[in-house]
């Protein structure tokens, strides 16, 4: 059924993503960025991991919270703000964003009532040979910072970008800047932070071996850079975000690779003047078993420290502020589905890889035995073998297959007019499960064979080998729509069929019923008008 289900939702189109991309999407990046009274945040959506991610996006304006979310073109490596416009880079190139009024409700996108807020965007290649890492600004400019490999050497490097161009949609062209930095070891994810009319750059270097990772730090000051310094970072390997605040430079930090539980905590740690403090753990920053941290980031706003923990279902964010920090908040939740689904399917697969070799072994040894014979419509008729049955099911399933697709078009089940597409699946799933099991019970309770039986030649009996009941049928069909749900149960099936002397599966145990061979019909003998 959920085959069906697959195959009428796959039959309407919609603009958003679909049902099982939002099912599979996972959070894998989270970036943000200030502007006067907006809090910016982007996030990245995965569902398929050899596929782009989406990028979505939300705004914080206080007094009026979280705005609508909308998804923008493309993956995002750094963002940084400029006047009344956002930079948002890629690999390969970056898009400028701009609004008039940053707390509208909708900037890029339509709303309710079909407005927008007039947002516009520029977009522009990176000429540049290195990829855009980190960004900030600085003054009237962008300085934007990546690693740079020339001669098996790996360097630091930085550009300027300026405002936004007046001339339709290319936007300014990159301008290299000072001198490139070399480094011990080939420098990766980069965060830049402006201070005055400098620069701040955090990397992170692999230690001989490759086994960790130490955090360093340098100033640039449009031109050369200081002596990097080494940061006490609390783990050998780490994932962190940093931020100034309160004149002080934040560093968070969680160990790569690991989920966030008491003995690996987030922590935060500052830097003030030329000494860190001691680092001190972030409260109920903790990972569930099935939804672990997987990006963090961080920035000052409106008087406090922003942390946002980018994690497989979800996007939680700390706030530090008055000197300590409050309770988390729970900005967004993705559907708990996929983990449910990774679980079943998991289950599935290894119920299945444990039940076939003895699902085998007790098919061998049931061909070896004699088969229990019972009298059925006035004759002796024997139990129908395991191979028949499962014959007669593919038939009975290909069957309703088509007549489910007939229904779902006639219906319009998956494509109802304002329905969302979780509430098309759950419609299509229930009409796949209600039309299987009233094929089974009219089928079977007015003649005793499925068209599937019918062809196999072979019936269900009650208990005085005559047609079922009505209740009977009923009852052993109970337990037929859910091993679609749960492919195993047909294994478990096979076994109680294959390992009960009277064959029967778990459905006819339940009702007292049996699936028997129909007695070849014997010759009708010849009359005299059959005479040549």
């Amino acid at each position: 059924m959920l085959f069906a289900a697959a195959l009428a939702l796959g039959a309407s189109a919609h603009a958003q993503p679909s049902l099982f991309d939002q099912l599979f999407e996972r959070h894998v990046r989270v970036k943000c960025a200030t502007s006067p009274g907006v809090l910016h945040l982007l996030y990245e959506r995965k569902a398929d991991p050899q596929a782009a991610p989406a990028s979505c996006y939300r705004r914080y304006a206080p007094g009026k919270g979280w705005l609508g979310e909308e998804r923008l073109q493309g993956a995002h490596r750094c963002v940084a703000f400029l006047g009344d416009a956002l930079y948002v880079f890629r690999r390969n190139n970056y898009s400028i964003y701009q609004a008039k009024d940053w707390t509208a409700h909708y900037l890029f996108r339509e709303g309710p009532d079909g407005a927008t807020g007039g947002g516009t965007w520029q977009s522009g290649a990176w000429p540049l040979e290195w990829a855009p890492e980190a960004a900030c600004r600085v003054g009237d400019a962008i300085w934007v910072f990546g690693t740079e490999a020339s001669d098996g050497v790996a360097r630091l490097r930085a550009a300027r970008l300026g405002p936004p161009s007046g001339n339709g949609a290319s936007g300014p062209e990159p301008v290299l800047l000072g001198k490139p930095l070399g480094t011990t070891a080939p420098p990766a994810d980069l965060t830049a932070l402006a201070r005055d009319r400098t620069a701040l750059i955090f990397w992170h270097q692999e230690t001989p071996g490759g086994q960790a990772n130490e955090l360093w730090h340098a100033t640039f000051d449009g031109d050369g850079w200081s002596a990097p310094l080494r940061v006490p970072a609390p783990y050998a390997a780490s994932d962190y975000a940093a931020a100034e605040h309160e004149g002080a430079v934040w560093l968070v930090c969680k160990e790569r690779g690991r989920r966030l539980s008491p003995r690996r905590p987030l922590v935060a740690l500052a830097l003030s003047g030329e000494r860190w403090s001691d680092p001190a753990t972030v409260p109920n920053a903790l990972d569930t078993r099935l939804d672990w941290t997987l990006d963090v980031d961080a920035a000052s706003f409106d008087g406090s420290l922003f942390v946002f923990r980018a994690c497989m279902d979800r996007l939680v964010a700390h706030r530090w502020r008055g000197g300590s920090w409050g309770e988390p908040e729970v900005l967004f939740q993705l559907s708990p589905w996929p983990t449910y689904v990774f679980w079943w399917l998991l289950g599935n697969v290894a119920a299945s890889m444990l039940l076939l070799p003895v699902v085998a072994v007790a098919a061998v040894r049931t061909r070896l035995k004699p088969r229990f014979a019972l009298r059925a419509f006035g004759v002796e008729a024997q139990v129908t073998s395991w191979a028949r049955r499962v014959a007669a099911q593919l038939v009975d399933i290909v069957l309703v297959l088509l007549l489910h697709m007939v229904a779902a078009t006639t219906l319009n089940v998956a494509a109802a007019e304002g329905a969302s597409d979780a509430e098309a699946f759950v419609a299509t799933v229930g009409l796949s499960s209600a039309l299987y099991l009233a094929y089974f019970v009219l089928a079977e309770g007015l003649t005793g064979q499925s068209f599937g039986k019918l062809l196999l030649r072979i019936a269900v009996v009650g208990p005085d080998g005559a047609r079922p009941s009505l209740p009977r049928v009923v009852l052993r069909n109970l337990l037929r729509p859910w091993p679609f749900l749960v492919p195993a149960a047909y294994l478990i099936g096979s076994l109680t069929l294959l390992l009960t002397r009277t064959s029967q599966r778990l459905g006819d145990l339940l009702a007292g019923t049996y699936v028997v061979d129909l007695p070849i019909p014997a010759p009708r003998p010849l009359g005299p008008d059959d005479a040549d």
